[in-house]
């Protein structure tokens, strides 16, 4: 019979299912029981995070997005829209009132739709242009007539990258901001359209700068100055100051995103993207951006998102090759929950324990702020709903590392007796997404989302009464 027992212990732990005994060495009820969980092998949408699609806006003639078209995006399979703004009908005046309102129809979409902003300004989309940028104390109008948009917005704002300055804003060809500064003191004009950014942006969001290069001279830094563990974010401007690449793969240095290959220029990323966003496009093919190579890139540099529509015959390549669905995989985080232990009998007023384990097996960890919750729902009525906080923080939940979270939540005395499914929740913190599924992240494992609420089911419990002391701390609370 023993025999037999640990035969089907082994059967449902390949199902991932909880496997223990009924009865300790002592004959009593165990304490715990635990489960194991399957990881899927699907490719999920989740927020802020993977490839994104490409919509430009240019004054004069700018269509704004519809909550439908943001909606037919996501269910492609995106879930970021770079969203860039040309202002060419500004480079001498204030941003008119109706362009401001397309700004705003296309936030108020995204909300609706399910999406959310890589978000740059310009002036220019051409390096030939008549006017490549707009004169400092106009741009600093401007960026002062976006802060309220910001401000209001800021819940599908994934990042803002810098733009405003040159060309495409892309900091290079520019007619106002130094061209190829060289010196600190030619970087000036540059960090004054930072240190504007950082004051329109809420603290919660970060920026992408072009180049490490600009950030080290911008702020007067060495390679070796980098976001550490102890100051990642912290609020500070340094660790709100990511990166964005936008020539990724064409060559040895990137078309200049390295100057010339600078090693500690490609340290300086390596190390601070473990804590600060990444990504932006591929501009050319090469043998650079090949499968094998590309793969570990993207790993090196703490990839989070890349545009799906640029470089067409890179993507097109990894898609003949075969390494374009791990890429979509590993854009960013993903999340796999590997084991959980559970109070075994649970009583109203009581303690209830939990210890997840989970492995983010994505490139990168979350960068804006994200919720994390236990729910709890009755099987007899999905109505009544019990939740309580957790405290961790998922930007420390670092790619290939192993997390522990040690969980442990009241029960309420007056809950019902029953069956009650267990849900993690990890929901935008923003209460206006909040209860949207589509802003919440979906963990990496088979027969755990709810695509209605955006919750993870991970394990079912029996309430029945109280085993002993009421437990007051982190109660259950309804909703």
């Amino acid at each position: 019979m023993k025999i037999m027992n640990i035969l089907v212990c082994f059967s449902l732990l390949f199902l991932g299912l909880s496997c223990s005994d009924d009865e300790s060495n002592d004959g009593s009820k165990d304490q715990y029981v635990e489960k194991y969980y399957i990881e899927s092998g699907n490719i999920i949408t989740n927020p802020e995070r993977g490839f994104y699609t490409y919509r430009e806006f240019v004054s004069g003639r700018a269509a704004p997005l519809t909550a439908d078209a943001v909606k037919d995006i996501y269910d492609e399979g995106y879930s970021l829209i770079y969203t860039v703004y040309y202002m060419p009908d500004f480079v001498d005046k204030v941003i008119s009132n109706d362009y401001l309102q397309v700004i705003k129809s296309n936030m108020e979409a995204l909300r609706a739709g399910g999406c959310k902003s890589v978000l740059r300004f310009a002036y220019s989309y051409d390096q030939n242009s008549a006017a490549l940028d707009a004169p400092w104390n106009l741009t600093q109008q401007h960026i002062a007539q976006l802060k309220p948009i910001f401000q209001e917005y800021v819940d599908v704002i994934y990042v803002l990258q810098a733009g405003f300055v040159g060309a495409w804003g892309e900091w290079y060809y520019t007619d106002h901001y130094n061209f190829q500064p060289q010196t600190v003191e030619d970087y000036i004009p540059r960090k004054n359209v930072l240190e504007a950014l950082f004051d329109a942006l809420p603290q919660e969001r970060m920026i992408g700068i072009r180049t490490p290069g600009a950030k080290i001279m911008a702020y007067d830094i060495t390679a070796a100055d980098t976001v550490t563990a102890a100051t990642a974010f912290n609020g500070s401007k340094m660790s709100r100051l990511g990166g964005h690449n936008d020539c990724f793969l064409a060559d040895n240095d990137d078309r200049g995103t390295y100057s010339g290959a600078n090693r500690d220029y490609k340290r300086f990323w390596q190390y601070e993207t473990r804590y600060l966003v990444m990504g932006g496009e591929t501009c050319q093919p090469s043998s650079y951006s090949e499968c094998f190579n590309a793969l570990q890139e993207f790993e090196r540099y703490h990839w989070s998102y890349i545009n799906i529509d640029y470089h067409a015959s890179v993507i097109n390549d990894w898609v003949v090759s075969g390494c374009i669905n791990e890429i979509k995989k590993r854009l960013g985080y993903r999340f796999v929950l590997t084991h959980g232990k559970y109070t075994n009998e649970a009583g109203a007023g009581d303690a209830f324990e939990m210890d997840l384990k989970l492995k983010n097996m994505g490139w990168a960890s979350p960068v804006n702020p994200r919720d994390v919750e236990v729910i709890f729902v009755s099987k007899a009525n999905s109505a009544e709903r019990y939740k309580a906080a957790v405290d961790t923080d998922p930007r420390l939940w670092y790619p290939q590392e192993e997390k522990e979270v040690a969980i442990k939540l009241g029960i309420p005395a007056n809950i019902k007796h029953g069956e009650y499914d267990i849900y993690l929740n990890l929901p935008d913190p923003k209460s206006i997404l909040s209860g949207k599924a589509q802003f919440s992240i979906q963990l990496a494992n088979l027969g755990m989302w709810d695509a209605a609420t955006g919750y993870n089911k991970i394990h079912t419990v029996t309430i029945s009464g109280s085993k002993g002391d009421a437990y007051s701390s982190n109660v259950l609370t309804a909703f």
